[in-house]
């Protein structure tokens, strides 16, 4: 990702930050959420630091506000390939994919940058919806995330035991 890109991922990333914080009674309160001091979390809002995946989750948790929006904007509720669209519920769905991911790399000690997150879910949810039969059957989904958990965590392992090899462009 080019630099002018990453600034711009920042900016918009900071300003849906700045309307989930705008929820909270005080900043106070946001920040102690997300699990960073006020100083921490209006750099956040500013777009000039990197944002852990984590803290989002945190904060995208504690304001009850949907995870994949948080990452990736309107960018999650869009269509999210292979001729797929999300006709299921993508926050429900999304969600869960996204603790997936976060999860399995904390699990395995893999930093995930946070402009490659919101490619990473929207990777992963792809792939859920390929494996399904039917994109449309909630019930179906749930039932896969199983599978998807376990294949984010092999593949994790294959990148770790051969670096260089196993590993997904980043574009």
């Amino acid at each position: 990702m080019e630099a002018e890109e990453q600034d711009l991922f920042r900016r918009e990333l900071g300003a849906r930050i700045g309307k989930i914080v705008a929820r909270f009674p005080t900043k106070s309160e946001a920040a102690s959420a997300a699990g960073v001091s006020v100083e921490q979390l209006n750099k956040w809002i500013a777009g000039s630091v990197k944002v852990p995946a984590d803290g989002l989750k945190a904060l995208a948790d504690a304001a009850n506000v949907d995870f994949s929006w948080l990452v990736a904007g309107d960018a999650a509720t869009t269509d999210v390939g292979s001729g797929f669209t999300a006709a299921v519920d993508i926050s429900i769905i999304g969600n869960k994919v996204a603790d997936i991911v976060v999860e399995t790399h904390r699990r395995n000690g893999v930093k995930l940058p946070e402009a490659a997150l919101a490619r990473e879910v929207v990777h992963r949810l792809s792939q859920l919806y390929k494996k399904s039969d039917n994109p449309n059957d909630m019930e179906e989904l749930f039932s896969l995330l199983p599978w998807l958990e376990r294949l984010v965590d092999r593949e994790l392992g294959e990148a770790k035991a051969e670096p260089g090899t196993g590993k997904r462009s980043a574009s």
